[in-house]
């Protein structure tokens, strides 16, 4: 290539990214072809290597000699040249890592709780990345069996969750009976009983329990906790209602055990 092209090819991409556009302002600038060093461009001698300009001055022979830059690099050094005409290839590969990104983050972090917005969202952004053809493919794939399962243990949470609403409404509209009851029994209500179905064991033994009652015992421990941080006198006199609640039953029984002894008593006069 021509060595007075490649010059000045060089000093105008100089004069644009510089901004020395020889206005009067600042000198202008270009490169020198020996060192690679800028000089002023009305400068026939390079003030660093002392070479003329056209490459025969002092210290050098003729022709052109590729620069040696130990300074400043030419502005366009160590970009790629893009052919003329050719347009750059868009992937779709962005959709996919974010359906990716999205799906992991449900499953892992979140462990699907978050499933009824990271599915939706996951699903769009792979259908998008397959219907490009053009990258991502994989990835788009991976997400979408990632966010069926992330599905379906969501379905789970939520079987569960409908399922133990009405047990939870029950604690909290008898929330003292039951922790009065718990106390002096230590052992759930019978409304309770259904969880200690041997199918459960697993579940308590996997949350670190027993079984059953015993997790119903940390349940009652951490509320009455909160109750009574709430309002001390909460739980107070819950347990005395019910022990007279029981003495009156047993003095009912007594009194009924004495009308009939006396009953009796006046059956027997009669037949005597």
């Amino acid at each position: 290539m021509d060595k007075d092209f490649i010059d000045e090819t060089k000093n105008e991409i100089v004069d644009e990214t510089s901004g020395n556009s020889g206005n009067g302002n600042e000198p202008k600038m270009k490169y020198c072809p020996h060192c690679g060093k800028l000089k002023p461009a009305d400068s026939r001698f390079c003030p660093e290597c002392g070479k003329d300009r056209s490459g025969s001055g002092a210290g050098g022979g003729g022709g052109y000699q590729q620069p040696q830059y130990g300074g400043m690099r030419p502005a366009y050094a160590g970009y790629p040249a893009r052919t003329a005409g050719v347009p750059l290839q868009k992937t779709g590969t962005g959709v996919a890592v974010a359906a990716l990104c999205i799906s992991l983050v449900n499953f892992f972090i979140f462990a699907s709780f978050l499933s009824f917005i990271a599915v939706p969202l996951t699903l769009i952004f792979a259908i998008m990345a397959l219907k490009r053809k053009n990258g991502g493919k994989a990835m788009a794939i991976v997400s979408i069996v990632i966010a069926i399962i992330s599905a379906a243990i969501f379905a789970v949470y939520v079987a569960i969750i409908v399922k133990i609403v009405p047990d939870i409404k029950y604690f909290a509209e008898h929330d003292k009976e039951i922790v009065a009851e718990y106390e002096e029994t230590g052992m759930a209500p019978d409304h309770y009983s259904k969880y200690r179905d041997k199918k459960y064991d697993k579940l308590w033994e996997n949350m670190g329990y027993d079984d059953f009652d015993s997790f119903f015992g940390y349940i009652v421990k951490e509320y009455k906790k909160e109750a009574v941080k709430n309002d001390p006198d909460y739980f107070s006199g819950t347990k005395t209602k019910k022990k007279t609640k029981t003495k009156t039953k047993k003095a009912e029984t007594t009194t009924e055990e004495e009308d009939v002894s006396e009953k009796s008593g006046e059956d027997l006069v009669v037949l005597t």
